[in-house]
């Protein structure tokens, strides 16, 4: 794929990259006894009193973070920029919808399209993000998936979009990963900028 193709829309992870927040993802293996792997795909394999029962407890345990949270250095001013601009964006997360619009709305980060556990497959599938591209009528060789973790860029990938890796402490691991890497949220401006 050329990384010199315009960048039309922008697909952004949201723990992480817009918005920090901190899960205690321990608790939750340890409540759920999955000591490793994918929590959620652990989870879709429970019966369904199960699976209700465990995201009933991830839920309780993410929105009890909300309060702690604070927005990502810089995440305003790129959604400022998106919108004066008229570039479509999307928000694809593996929490659920209803805490991502909490979570948003508490910000101030007013989001065009939001995909949730609830809506697809979670990353690293690429069905969200094929779902959010589907949203935007957008083509994946013109959408930039923006994420801190290596499910943001495989999903982005399996779905056929360039990838951007928002490096974080403890997250520079994946940055051969992706195409673009970036020290801050709002590099991703003068990327688009550059790509123009």
């Amino acid at each position: 794929m050329k990384k010199g193709t315009q960048i039309r829309g922008i697909i952004f992870d949201l723990d992480g990259t817009l918005i920090d927040i901190h899960i205690p993802f321990e608790k939750i293996r340890k409540e759920l006894n999955i000591p490793e792997g994918d929590i959620l795909k652990k989870i879709s394999l429970l019966p369904e009193d199960e699976q209700k029962r465990a995201y009933n407890l991830i839920d309780r345990l993410e929105y009890q973070a909300i309060p702690n949270s604070k927005s990502v250095c810089g995440a305003k001013e790129v959604i400022e920029y998106l919108n004066k601009n008229k570039i479509p964006y999307a928000v694809v997360t593996r929490g659920s919808k209803e805490r991502a619009r909490h979570l948003l709305k508490r910000h101030g980060l007013d989001i065009q399209f939001l995909v949730g556990r609830e809506d697809a497959e979670p990353k690293p599938s690429p069905e969200a993000v094929a779902l959010a591209l589907k949203l935007m009528h957008l083509k994946p060789k013109d959408v930039l998936v923006v994420g801190d973790y290596f499910y943001d860029i495989e999903a982005g990938k399996k779905a056929g979009c360039r990838t951007a890796l928002l490096l974080r402490p403890h997250k520079k691991k994946f940055e051969n990963k992706a195409d673009f890497t970036l020290d801050n949220l709002v590099e991703l401006i003068s990327l688009i900028e550059e790509k123009k």
